[in-house]
C-alpha cells in the first residue's frame, strides 16, 4: 500500500478527463516501433502504473469502483482512463505485463492486442500457466501456441505471425557496415542487474566469451560484438557493456552499438560467417533469416536452452565440444545449413513475405478501429493463420 501512495505523490498530474481516442496504449515500452502500426489514426497513452493521474470527479469515482473491484491500484485506475478513452483496442509490446493482462481480463469494453517482444521463460517466470491472460496475442511463431497451450496460458486467439521488429528491418532495404570484415559476432546479453538476479546466465556468458577468445586467437578468425544496450537512449548501460567486452576479450575487440532505428545488430549478425551468444530473441530471429547461428546455454539450467535444438545448439560447456562445432558450422555453406534449418525457421518466426508481420499488424489495428471482429482480420497467409482457443 505504501509504494502505491507514494506513486500517487510522485505522480504527473492532469486536471481533466482523458480523451477519447480509437487506439489506446497500455505499457509504453517499443512505443516507437508501434505508431508506424496506427498510420494517420490518433492514439492515447494509458498510464499502467499511475505515473499520470487525471483529476475529477469522474475519474476518482470510477477508479474507485474498479479498485474496490479488482484488488489493484494500476489496474483499477487503467480502467477507469479506458472507461473515459472507449478505444476500439488497446495495443501493448510489453506482452508479459501483468497489468495489461489482468486489465484485459477484467475490462470487456474493447479489444486487446499483446505484440510479442522477446523470448518468454514461461516456466520460470510463470510457474502457473494460469497468470498469463492474453485475448488476443501477436506473438512469434507457432512454437509460442504449442509452448503457451502447454503451460496451461489463457490465450483467446493467436497470431503467429513473427517479430515486428525483424519484419521492419527485412523491409527496410538499410544496411550498416563496419570497418572491416567479421567472421564471428558474439551477441550481448549483458545487464549490470542479472549479476543479482540470474548469476547462472552471467557465468554462462563468461565462460562463452573466454572460449570465444581462445577459439580466435588459436584460430586467427575475426570476432566482433553486437551490444545489447543503444548508446544513444541508454549511455551509461553501453559504457558498461562496451568495458565489460573489453575486459574480456581485449581492448582492440571491435563493439558494434545497438542502434536501434538502423537495426545494427540484425545487419551485423546478417553479414558475418556465424553469430554466437546464448538465448537471445535476436538469435532466434537471426535463424528465421536462415543466418548461421551457435547459441550456447552453459548454465546447466535448462530454462536458457535454444526453443529448438539442433546444430544451432549446445549445452556441453566442454571447450574441445565448443571449438569443434564452431569449426564446423564455419566451414559449412550457407545452403547446406539451410538444408539442415528444415522448418524450424519457419516454425520460431512466423514471418511472411507476402504478408509481412507489421502489415498484417497493421490491417489488424485498422480493423477493430473500423468496427471489425477478430474473426475477419486473419490474413490469408499461413503466417497470418488465427488459431483460437475460444
Amino acid at each position: 500500500m505504501l509504494h502505491q501512495l507514494l506513486a500517487i505523490v510522485r505522480s504527473r498530474k492532469k486536471w481533466g478527463n482523458p480523451s477519447p481516442a480509437r487506439i489506446a496504449v497500455l505499457e509504453t515500452g517499443n512505443l516507437n516501433f508501434l505508431l508506424p502500426l496506427f498510420g494517420s489514426e490518433p492514439y492515447t497513452v494509458v498510464p499502467a502504473n499511475v505515473e499520470e493521474l487525471y483529476l475529477t470527479l469522474s475519474m476518482l469515482r470510477l477508479t474507485i469502483h474498479h479498485v474496490l473491484r479488482t484488488g489493484s491500484l494500476a489496474v483499477g485506475y487503467a480502467t477507469a482512463v479506458l472507461e473515459h478513452v472507449r478505444p476500439a483496442i488497446v495495443v501493448t509490446m510489453v506482452d508479459n505485463s501483468q497489468v495489461f493482462q489482468r486489465v484485459a481480463a477484467y475490462y470487456k469494453g474493447c479489444r486487446f492486442l499483446a505484440i510479442q517482444n522477446g523470448n518468454r521463460a514461461l516456466s520460470r517466470d510463470n510457474p502457473t500457466g494460469s497468470s498469463i491472460c492474453h485475448s488476443e496475442f501477436a506473438c512469434l511463431g507457432r512454437y509460442e501456441v504449442d509452448q503457451y497451450r502447454k503451460h496451461g496460458a489463457s490465450v483467446q486467439t493467436f497470431y503467429p505471425v513473427g517479430s515486428l521488429r525483424d519484419s521492419y528491418y527485412r523491409n527496410s532495404g538499410q544496411t550498416w557496415k563496419v570497418a572491416g570484415s567479421f567472421d564471428l559476432c558474439v551477441v550481448s546479453q549483458l545487464t549490470p542487474g542479472a549479476y543479482q538476479r540470474h548469476t547462472e546466465r552471467m557465468d554462462g556468458m563468461k565462460l562463452l566469451v573466454a572460449h570465444l577468445k581462445r577459439f580466435c586467437e588459436a584460430r586467427g578468425v575475426r570476432l566482433c560484438v553486437a551490444t545489447k544496450k543503444d548508446p544513444l537512449q541508454q549511455t551509461d548501460l553501453y559504457r558498461w557493456e562496451c568495458d565489460w567486452f573489453k575486459e574480456h576479450l581485449g581492448d582492440d575487440v571491435e563493439v558494434i552499438p545497438n542502434l536501434r532505428d538502423s537495426f545494427t545488430t540484425y545487419a551485423v549478425m546478417d553479414s558475418v560467417r556465424v553469430s554466437v551468444g546464448m538465448h537471445t530473441t535476436a538469435m532466434r530471429e537471426a535463424l528465421g533469416r536462415r543466418k548461421k547461428i551457435l547459441s550456447c546455454n552453459f548454465t546447466g539450467n535448462p530454462v536458457y536452452d535454444f526453443p529448438v535444438p539442433g546444430p544451432w545448439t549446445l549445452s556441453d560447456p566442454d571447450y574441445a565440444q565448443f571449438e569443434r562445432r564452431l569449426k564446423w558450422l564455419l566451414e559449412m555453406s550457407e545452403d547446406e545449413f539451410c538444408r539442415l534449418c528444415g522448418d524450424a525457421p519457419e516454425y520460431l518466426i512466423g514471418y511472411d513475405s507476402a504478408c509481412p508481420t507489421h502489415i498484417f499488424l497493421q490491417k489488424l489495428i485498422a480493423a477493430a478501429v473500423q468496427g471489425a471482429s477478430c474473426s475477419s482480420t486473419s490474413a490469408s497467409s499461413p503466417a497470418g493463420e488465427m488459431l483460437s482457443d475460444r
